[in-house]
């Protein structure tokens, strides 16, 4: 029973960590894409890859943390392997967090954003 409960509680550190991680390198990428080509530039394209952003980093996160489920249920010799694979992109994921300027739903800066600078002042 605890190790069930251990597990539900690991993957959901790992969904919310990989769901920051990859929703910082998308929005890294539509930043590049917007600033780049004139055709990304406008205001609803770039709030329609915001959108899109967030869902993809979601499915994203939902896609390894399920394989990691799987690998859990299938073999247990090869979760253990998987769970040391986790601590690099961990790392990464914190790195990413900490060293960009995007703003972060709820995260990093979301209420300059939400309210504009002015208020974050």
């Amino acid at each position: 029973m605890l190790r069930k409960i251990s597990l539900m509680l690991l993957s959901l550190l790992y969904l919310f960590v990989y769901w920051i991680m990859f929703y910082v390198l998308i929005d890294k990428f539509t930043f590049y894409l917007s600033t780049t080509y004139r055709f990304f530039a406008s205001h609803k394209i770039v709030y329609d890859m915001f959108l899109i952003s967030i869902v993809v980093s979601l499915v994203l996160a939902q896609l390894i943390v399920g394989l990691n489920l799987f690998i859990h249920f299938k073999n247990v010799k090869h979760f253990y392997k998987m769970q040391l694979l986790h601590i690099p992109l961990i790392v990464l994921a914190i790195y990413l967090t900490s060293a960009t300027t995007t703003v972060i739903p709820f995260i990093k800066n979301w209420h300059i954003s939400l309210l504009g600078e002015s208020i974050a002042q």
